[in-house]
């Protein structure tokens, strides 16, 4: 059983959506604060939220492997057909140990603002409206661990060229992303239903840094043959709706 992360910073609960069974837990550095050489938020996000068992604040925090009891609780608390035993997460909190049952968890460090987290940049991201009628991509990303299903609103296109919002942000390179450009190796025959194989970039607004529409593709096709040292990967991607 291997400790996962670990924080002496004062911890809150500081932010949940709905829609997504999404919740944050921010530890944001306080001037009384040590400096310990990292930005001004510690974020660990969970999404697909099935159970929690927590304080809403907390100083210092470790993110533990589950033992073998703890998963048999979250299977009953969770009672699903699709539990898993990755989906339990330990957070132990003054030597007391508390759970939350979630699909995933991403620790995100980043200089935000106290109005700021993910789920405000996804809000800020709808200045750039999916295209009318809206369709959806799927898309399959060749990470180095492992082929990973993303699904997202395409925002613009060109023959051959996506650039797709994502429905859930993906820790990628160095951070979370929300949009990802999508290179085809070929112009599909049938745009709706194919499955193309591509090269992805994942990128942040401010990697192309336009609320309009007309420009985002442009710029973002340039940012994806610049990449700057971050080699786009393979995949495939899958245009739904019409």
């Amino acid at each position: 059983m291997g400790e996962k992360f670990r924080s002496n910073r004062l911890f809150r609960f500081w932010e949940a959506v709905v829609s997504h069974d999404e919740m944050l837990i921010r530890g944001h550095r306080l001037a009384t604060d040590e400096d310990d050489g990292k930005p001004a938020n510690v974020d660990i996000i969970f999404s697909g939220v099935k159970y929690l068992n927590i304080p809403t604040m907390f100083k210092g925090l470790e993110i533990d492997d589950p033992t073998d009891e703890e998963v048999e609780t979250a299977r009953a608390e969770e009672d699903s057909r699709s539990f898993k035993p990755s989906w339990v997460h330990i957070l132990v909190i003054n030597e007391k140990r508390y759970m939350i049952v979630a699909p995933y968890m991403l620790v995100h460090e980043n200089n935000w603002s106290n109005m700021e987290s993910h789920f405000y940049q996804r809000i800020r991201y709808r200045g750039l409206r999916p295209q009318e009628p809206v369709r959806s991509a799927q898309i399959t990303a060749n990470f180095s661990e492992g082929p990973t299903e993303l699904v997202g609103k395409i925002i613009a296109n060109s023959e051959r060229e996506y650039l797709i919002a994502l429905d859930k942000p993906v820790a990628a390179d160095d951070g979370l992303k929300e949009f990802v450009f999508a290179d085809l190796e070929k112009a599909p025959r049938r745009r709706v239903g194919a499955e193309v194989a591509c090269k992805l970039l994942f990128m942040r607004e401010s990697d192309f840094v336009t609320p309009y529409q007309d420009r985002a593709l442009r710029l973002a096709s340039t940012r994806y043959k610049a990449h700057n040292g971050r080699p786009p990967i393979g995949g495939s991607i899958r245009v739904q709706g019409d």
